[in-house]
């Protein structure tokens, strides 16, 4: 039997939708144990079978102080911190990045929120695929895999 490459690493996730849970499910894939966060409202969806294999999921509701206290202790023993809310999001919650590492200074944050932080016009909104789509102006059945058929995109 071999050790994967990411045995011993503590990864919370707070991802949602797919970004933050696909690098949280690779990093599980590598050995890493996965505790993935979910909020008490959080839906299902297809994807969420694949993306959470390996992982442990808990509910933890981050808008009370009894939720926050829990996530800050599971933050407390963790090596990596995963999300990917629109920005300022994570301090809102009152998991701001700045005081977490203060008391894990060895704690990485990989923060991927759909459009840049630093984006003006675009950081505050909801990234879904649609939006993305239209400010991309890609649209994965009318573009792409279209040109691939031989047939012109709409």
């Amino acid at each position: 039997m071999y050790k994967l490459p990411l045995a011993g690493v503590q990864v919370i996730d707070f991802g949602h939708k797919l970004a933050g849970p696909t690098v949280g499910m690779i990093l599980a894939d590598l050995g890493a144990t996965v505790i993935k966060v979910n909020a008490p409202d959080a839906q299902e969806n297809d994807y969420d079978a694949i993306t959470n294999r390996n992982k442990k999921c808990i509910t933890i509701d981050l808008k009370t102080s009894h939720g926050l206290g829990q996530a800050q202790k599971l933050i407390a023993k963790a090596n990596v911190i995963i999300e990917n809310f629109r920005p300022g999001t994570m301090k809102k919650l009152g998991l701001d990045f700045k005081d977490l590492a203060e008391k894990n200074n060895k704690l990485i944050a990989l923060s991927l929120p759909g459009f840049c932080s630093t984006d003006d016009k675009l950081s505050s909104k909801k990234a879904t695929e649609a939006i993305i789509q239209a400010h991309t102006g890609v649209f994965s059945e009318m573009g792409p895999n279209r040109t691939l058929m031989g047939i012109e995109p709409s």
